[in-house]
């Protein structure tokens, strides 16, 4: 059984909020400390901003500590996972984790099937 934790658990010490806000290579030390092998990066906001280097850096940095890595987001719009799957995928994240309901998107039943429908294939 893989144990890890998310990002999200860290929202408050990893914002603006605090004096001395951690690092996502903060959270990985927390994580190993831990004694855990996984870190599920989910609304990061910062990963959509990263060029491809920086996220080959995340990567390498979970890499060097031991650490796999899975990321997560919120909202369905085919764009929005399009983007995140690019991101998942150069982190070497095998899972991408979202939720339906966004501020600015809350598709119907119907739109949120059509959504995923819509990126599926890509995700296969």
């Amino acid at each position: 059984m893989t144990l890890g934790i998310s990002t999200y658990a860290y929202q408050w010490r990893s914002s603006d909020r605090v004096e001395a806000s951690m690092t996502l290579e903060q959270i990985f030390d927390d994580a190993v400390r831990l004694g855990l092998t996984l870190v599920q990066v989910c609304d990061w906001l910062p990963l959509t901003s990263m060029s491809e280097h920086e996220l080959d850096a995340v990567r390498q940095a979970a890499q060097e500590r031991g650490l796999a890595l899975e990321t997560g987001t919120k909202g369905i719009a085919p764009e929005h996972l399009r983007e995140h799957l690019q991101i998942a995928q150069r982190l070497g994240a095998p899972l991408l984790r979202s939720m339906l309901h966004t501020p600015g998107h809350q598709p119907n039943r119907a739109q949120a099937e059509a959504d995923l429908r819509a990126v599926l294939p890509e995700f296969e």
